[in-house]
């Protein structure tokens, strides 16, 4: 995607109305690190794809291990805003493991 992508605008206006708690979950779902590398956002990169074989009712979808995210061809923000939190809060902890106690 490139900063004139509708989709690119859509995902740039979404981010920037999310609070803490949300921006932390959007970090998880793409790198599985809550929080920012040392050095913060001038660390942190993330490629962004089009997803151009999925529709605009599926879930956008990342690749943690590398840093990507590929989005559907939503035509609002409000469309990826709801399909975006949906993915991120559905995926959470899926990388971590549990523990028991012994």
């Amino acid at each position: 995607l490139t900063e004139k992508s509708p989709s690119y605008k859509f995902l740039v206006a979404v981010l920037l109305e999310l609070g803490q708690a949300e921006r932390s979950r959007f970090l998880d779902f793409v790198s599985s690190c809550p929080r920012l590398p040392p050095g913060g956002i001038a660390k942190f990169h993330v490629d962004v794809f089009p997803d151009t074989s999925a529709s605009r009712q599926a879930f956008p979808r990342s690749r943690a291990c590398a840093n990507q995210l590929y989005l559907p061809p939503y035509t609002s923000k409000e469309e990826l805003q709801a399909k975006l939190v949906e993915a991120m809060h559905s995926s959470a902890g899926h990388h971590e493991q549990r523990v028991r106690d012994q």
